[in-house]
């Protein structure tokens, strides 16, 4: 159940620094998450 909170949280954060990251960091996020959903 702590994972799920935990994770949760974290997908919080990770949403929270999207929508405040200019238009570059946000190509390299998308670039990022293209990566990891690749594996």
């Amino acid at each position: 159940m702590w994972g799920k909170l935990r994770k949760r949280e974290g997908m919080l954060d990770f949403v929270r620094v999207v929508a405040n990251s200019t238009d570059d960091e946000w190509k390299r996020i998308r670039e990022m998450i293209r990566l990891m959903l690749g594996k």
